[in-house]
Order: C-alpha cells, then structure tokens, then sequence
C-alpha cells in the first residue's frame, strides 16, 4: 500500500511540476497571463516557444475563472489580452487557431465584434467595458495575452 502511495505521489508532483514557474494552474491546464505586449502573431509564437498556445475558452466554467483572475490581478483596467481566435481567414467566421474550430461559446462585450475600420480580425478580453468581455482587435496592436498549456 506505501509503494502504491509513493508512486503516485511522485506522479502527480511530475505532473504538477509540467507547469512553468510563475503560471497558474486551474483544473488540468497551466495559464501564463503574461506582463509583456506583443502582436497577436508574436503572442503566438511566445506562446508556442514555450510549448503553449494561445488560450482557447471552449466554454462558461473557463471563461468565468480566467475573467476572475483578470479581475483580481488587474482590476477593472484598460488592460487588453490577446487570445487565440482571429476571423482573419473569413470574415466573421472566428476559429480558434490551434485546433481549428469554430467558436461554440462566446463572451462578445455589447456590438462585438464589429470590425471597426477593417482591421479588427484577433481576439481579446477587454478589461475596462464589462471586465474582460471578448472584443475583436487589430492583430497588429501590441497588448498582453495569454498562454495555455494541458499538464
């Protein structure tokens, strides 16, 4: 019985350990908010540098803990993040760029997207109109984003 505890200490503190230092870990993913501003395409590189990818919210449980830690972390700021879906392949049509699907939940702040002026083909949580509701951005802006990784 002690072997079968010990090994399966040891697996879960591997398990824990796959999750960079300074990330936070919710349920079975590892969450980089990140401090520095990128474009999107650079958000996604950084991301992938560090074997991530951009954060996909496929639903309403993920959408409320990553707006709440935003809220606890930043407040109710101008800060923007950058997430992983553009409709930059179809308009209007959003896809998640890692997997390749189209959005099944959304969180659009009010008259989003709107794709003001042409340009606005990425995805981010906007802090300072309905804290961290989606909005759509122009992939060129530089604003911070986040990273998410399976441990």
């Amino acid at each position: 019985m002690y072997k079968i505890f010990l090994v399966l200490s040891i697996l879960t503190t591997v398990a824990e350990a796959r999750c960079h230092t300074d990330w936070v870990v919710w349920r079975n993913t590892c969450f980089l908010f990140s401090t520095v501003q990128e474009t999107w395409i650079n958000a996604e590189l950084h991301c992938r540098a560090l074997h991530a990818a951009l954060l996909e919210i496929s639903d309403a449980e993920t959408n409320t803990f990553v707006k709440d830690h935003l809220k606890s972390r930043d407040g109710v700021t101008n800060t923007v993040y950058f997430i992983g879906a553009t409709d930059i392949a179809k308009e209007g049509d959003w896809e998640w760029n890692g997997s390749k699907t189209l959005l099944d939940f959304t969180d659009w702040g009010s008259g989003q997207p709107d794709h003001l002026n042409h340009t606005e083909n990425c995805l981010a949580l906007q802090g300072h109109t309905g804290g961290f509701q989606w909005h759509d951005y122009p992939c060129q802006g530089r604003h911070r984003f986040i990273c998410a990784a399976e441990r």
